[in-house]
């Protein structure tokens, strides 16, 4: 494969990673730096690593966070100065760095400062490929019988069949 067939490779896997995933793996690295410096509090450390975890998903798995290492001075500048778009005192939202930080161009600098990024989205790439669209016919699992039906679906259900018992019977007594 030349170097220009890998390259074109990688930017079509860049191309289909979601905004919100993007962002997943510039949050990992951004925790990840800041997990290393020296002297946080014990507190601290555990509730990073809670966000750590809670970070993963269907597509962002584990094995991903594993392979991402913590970001750079660089990477932490640019993330720094996206920051600064968003309004003061906005830490929940950010809404204004995201949409620079999940650009394409963007995204594609924090590739190349951090290559575990790409490494990790190259990650998941093999092992989708490696999964079966739909089990062997011989393999395929009885079905299963219907769940049973929630609470709120049941009292749902009871409204809508108390009221219909009501019409019902006025309808009944009209024409009488």
């Amino acid at each position: 494969m030349t170097a220009a067939t890998a390259a074109a490779i990688d930017d079509n896997l860049l191309a289909h990673v979601a905004d919100g995933h993007k962002l997943s793996f510039i949050i990992a690295a951004l925790t990840k730096r800041t997990l290393q410096i020296p002297g946080i509090k014990p507190a601290d450390r555990l509730a990073l690593l809670e966000k750590l975890n809670r970070l993963t998903d269907d597509y962002f798995t584990a094995d991903m966070l594993a392979s991402i290492s913590p970001m750079c001075d660089t990477a932490f500048a640019i993330f720094k100065e996206a920051r600064t778009l968003d309004p003061p005192r906005d830490d929940a939202h950010c809404a204004a760095s995201f949409k620079v930080l999940a650009t394409r161009h963007v995204f594609d600098h924090f590739v190349k400062l951090n290559p575990s990024i790409m490494a990790a989205i190259k990650q998941r790439a093999a092992g989708r490929q490696d999964q079966h669209a739909a089990p062997p016919p011989a393999e395929t699992p009885p079905p299963r019988p219907p769940a049973a039906m929630g609470a709120a679906q049941f009292a749902h259900m009871q409204r809508r069949s108390n009221g219909h018992r009501h019409n019902t019977g006025r309808i009944i007594r009209r024409i009488k």
